[in-house]
């Protein structure tokens, strides 16, 4: 991962689930193909869009990416099935 962004916020989210769960080999709560994949669908918003949409947000990695890189104005999430959103 090239952006200094997605790479902080694995962090983050890495030091948490260890911190909640317990070491698991590095992967914290996405594996590297998720953070992967979260960088990638990141890319492909269009340049200059100022609001974004979120649904299905899970965990929330993609709309926390979002929100923290400051380049859009609004940034709105919603889960359709709770359960999807909670950890452990």
């Amino acid at each position: 991962m090239r952006n200094p962004l997605m790479v902080a916020l694995r962090s983050e989210f890495s030091s948490r689930h260890e911190e909640a769960f317990g070491n698991s080999g590095g992967k914290g709560f996405y594996s590297s193909n998720d953070w992967r994949r979260l960088n990638y669908a990141a890319g492909l918003i269009p340049m200059g869009s100022s609001s974004i949409l979120d649904v299905g947000v899970g965990s929330g990695a993609m709309l926390n990416f979002l929100t923290m890189c400051g380049d859009y104005k609004r940034v709105v999430g919603i889960e359709v099935v709770p359960e999807n959103g909670t950890i452990g």
